[in-house]
């Protein structure tokens, strides 16, 4: 496959799994020395275990995950989307595309309905890992989220768990401090913006007078509660999917969900 991310060091290979006999994306990328959890077959397991519990209506499962211990590297798999990720729905991109070829142009915004949609769809997500007691995702962008039936799935939580940094987090580093629980909403601030505008936000907060320019003001709103609050401080996940453009987000996946075990990760 092409490099369809942004990430150099890491690799895709469509791939078919043979015992649900679906097509598959195994991606490889080097052990962080930056990680928080040791390289060893134990881990290995506990992750395989936690991973097979994370099921949700808005999360795009890990298949499994393997470690390649003589190349020091780790391996995951995804179910494949042959209609690509949110990121080439904006864009209007092949997904099969090289990612230097994809998003060189302004993409289209998204509606109304779809913001409130797919946003409600990722803070249940992002809630629902929190209270299983993962760390902040920090990997939260269009790339990784796909919609598949009109709703959408996160993916690239797993990366919370090794170490590994974000294209978005040297620009928006300076406004974490030493706060980690923001880089979700900051993140989430930013996906707002790029649905919003069908382009990505280059610098770390929007400017007030960038967000004069757009017409859909319900979701301005949401934006400047989440950059330019009158608290100076960012928002909770919680007090995110408790504003009031939210609560009409759909959430119909959660009436058939079966939260199954419950507990916090121990690693």
């Amino acid at each position: 496959m092409a490099e369809r991310g942004s990430r150099m060091d890491k690799q895709w290979f469509l791939v078919r799994d043979s015992k649900q006999e679906i097509d598959a994306v195994l991606t490889m990328v080097p052990w962080s020395s930056q990680c928080m959890i040791s390289f060893s077959k134990g881990t290995k397991k506990t992750l395989k275990e936690l991973f097979s519990l994370l099921q949700y209506p808005y999360l795009l499962p890990v298949m499994d995950v393997d470690f390649v211990f003589e190349h020091n590297l780790v391996m995951f798999i995804h179910p494949f989307r042959s209609a690509g990720s949110l990121k080439d729905i904006i864009y209007g991109s092949r997904p099969q595309s090289s990612w230097e070829d994809k998003y060189q142009v302004k993409g289209k915004s998204l509606s109304l309905t779809q913001i409130r949609n797919y946003g409600r769809q990722v803070l249940e997500a992002l809630l629902y890992l929190r209270g299983k007691g993962l760390p902040a995702c920090g990997h939260l962008h269009s790339g990784n989220i796909f919609i598949i039936n009109g709703t959408s799935k996160l993916s690239g939580f797993e990366n919370c768990l090794f170490g590994w940094k974000s294209r978005l987090y040297p620009t928006i580093k300076k406004l974490i401090k030493d706060k980690q629980d923001d880089i979700d909403v900051i993140q989430f601030g930013h996906l707002l913006f790029e649905m919003l505008a069908g382009w990505e936000l280059t610098s770390a907060e929007p400017k007030r007078e960038q967000l004069m320019n757009f017409r859909n003001i319900p979701v301005v709103e949401v934006i400047n509660f989440i950059f330019f609050n009158e608290n100076e401080m960012y928002p909770t996940l919680d007090e995110l999917v408790a504003h009031p453009f939210f609560r009409g987000g759909d959430v119909s996946g959660l009436k058939k969900f079966n939260p199954g075990p419950s507990g916090l990760v121990q690693m």
